[in-house]
């Protein structure tokens, strides 16, 4: 009996360190996302600028990987996602 309680209470911290760890890489994905959408706009204002008609690229390069695929592929790093170089 008492080896199933430790059992348990050892599923139990795991399951809390788990998601402590998926707060805390919701809020990196957040932040990278974030920074992503920002030099979107900034490419998108430029391509404005120049008169160019498919400004809406670089927020379609945003949205080529979802959020929630960020945040569940957690042996994934939040900056592996996006290649800045084709942004």
């Amino acid at each position: 009996m008492e080896i199933l309680l430790l059992v348990l209470l050892n599923i139990c911290f795991i399951g809390i360190f788990f998601s402590l760890y998926m707060l805390e890489r919701n809020s990196r994905v957040f932040k990278e996302r974030m920074k992503i959408l920002n030099l979107a706009s900034i490419k998108a204002k430029r391509l404005v600028e120049l008169e160019i008609t498919d400004w809406q690229e670089p927020y379609k390069y945003l949205d080529s990987v979802s959020y929630n695929e960020m945040l569940y592929k957690f042996w994934k790093p939040v900056n592996s996602f996006y290649d800045l170089s084709k942004l």
